[in-house]
């Protein structure tokens, strides 16, 4: 959520982040949902991944593997 986000940007405490808005990080979300609409609807597949909570590699390459095994696209992801 852009709520999360700029959690997560005080938390850096980076000089460069300090200034970013919450609006601006709304803007970005609502941007971004709309685009993962329009992409499915030209017949993307859209894997999305709750990132308000942290997730390790394993995690996140357990969504992945399991998503492409249901599209029957890939083959399975092997970590090295």
């Amino acid at each position: 959520t852009p709520e999360k986000t700029l959690e997560n940007i005080n938390a850096r405490n980076r000089n460069c982040e300090a200034s970013i808005p919450l609006e601006y990080l709304k803007g970005l979300h609502d941007l971004y949902r709309e685009l993962t609409v329009e992409m499915e609807a030209r017949g993307s597949r859209v894997l999305e991944i709750d990132w308000n909570e942290f997730r390790t590699v394993d995690e996140v390459l357990e969504r992945l593997t399991a998503f492409r095994e249901k599209i029957h696209f890939y083959p399975p992801i092997v970590p090295k």
